[in-house]
């Protein structure tokens, strides 16, 4: 089974706007809800591709339903903490004709040590051993940032599988006790390491340096340039598939997502990779929020390429 866990999770509201301006007045053109927060999105597409997820985590119960009932329609399990106050609303602005999106994000309500213990303990009474354990996202403010590191500690001692998928702080303390995988991006990457990372074989460099500490995989997003996949033994390069993105919004969730479904499913890191690198790309021509269409996932793995990189050889398609 897969746990997605959203400890400070939102309603993304998403806006278009021709040519935005800052400074000015602005005119939307199209707008749409979505429940939000990553956990949640990793949630909503490993069930557009047909697998199955428990999404828990803490909500705040002014804005509580929209995110259950959105769970609800989709079939998707879910298990949240409900606390006073309100769900963070994240503005998403997507601006076509200039090919930007910005995002304006509340930070989000306080969370007790008490409500926290609360929905660590609903993880570890549901997870068994080989489970995957998605932990993701922003955490609410005032959490310890030291969180990560302990949750993922405690649950792969347990055997379960932890994917850790976080920024700044969370993320540099939570890969010290060493999660079996992680997604950073170039950018991530080269915050993590404290230096600029200009080619693939700098990221191999400190990606190796990484997999020393235990961390089992790391996927490497690229953006428009693919992925690149780092385990002890294997090196596996993803081509980028040139697309004109309608928005950004979870184009990495997609990828973590499709990631632990293949791995879940018993699939090898090449196909695991090739399907990531495809429904990622299929998720920047989504608008919002909204989970890949499986029939675009399809047409974009026929389109796939994908390298042993160590070896520098084509892979069959």
């Amino acid at each position: 089974m897969i746990f997605t866990v959203t400890l400070n999770p939102a309603i993304d509201k998403t806006v278009t706007i021709d040519n935005f301006r800052i400074g000015d007045v602005n005119r939307i053109t199209t707008s749409r809800i979505d429940a939000g927060g990553k956990g949640i999105n990793v949630s909503r597409v490993i069930n557009q591709l047909g697998g199955k997820s428990i999404a828990l985590g803490i909500l705040g119960k002014n804005g509580a339903s929209t995110i259950q009932n959105a769970l609800d329609i989709s079939g998707i399990d879910h298990y949240f903490v409900l606390i006073d106050g309100d769900v963070r609303v994240n503005l998403k602005i997507i601006d076509c004709q200039n090919h930007t999106n910005t995002d304006i994000n509340e930070a989000g309500i306080s969370v007790s040590n008490e409500q926290l213990a609360d929905i660590f303990d609903q993880i570890q009474v549901r997870m068994k051993p080989d489970d995957i354990v998605v932990l993701t996202g922003s955490l609410p403010p005032g959490t310890d940032p030291s969180l990560y590191r302990q949750w993922t500690e405690m649950l792969q001692r347990r055997g379960t599988r932890v994917f850790l998928d976080a920024d700044r702080t969370p993320f540099q303390m939570g890969i010290e006790s060493a999660p079996f995988f992680i997604k950073p991006n170039r950018f991530e990457l080269e915050q993590l390491c404290h230096t600029t990372l200009p080619s693939l074989d700098h990221i191999i460099a400190e990606g190796k340096k990484l997999l020393n500490t235990g961390i089992k995989v790391i996927l490497v997003s690229l953006g428009a340039e693919g992925a690149l996949l780092l385990t002890e033994d294997q090196i596996i390069r993803v081509e980028g598939i040139r697309v004109k993105p309608q928005s950004t919004v979870g184009a990495g969730d997609a990828m973590l997502a499709s990631f632990a479904i293949s791995l879940e499913q018993h699939q090898s890191y090449l196909e695991a990779a090739r399907l990531a690198s495809a429904v990622s790309t299929a998720k920047v021509l989504c608008p919002g929020s909204n989970p890949p269409d499986p029939a675009v996932i399809r047409q974009l793995l026929t389109q796939t390429i994908v390298y042993d990189y160590s070896k520098r050889i084509t892979l069959e398609r």
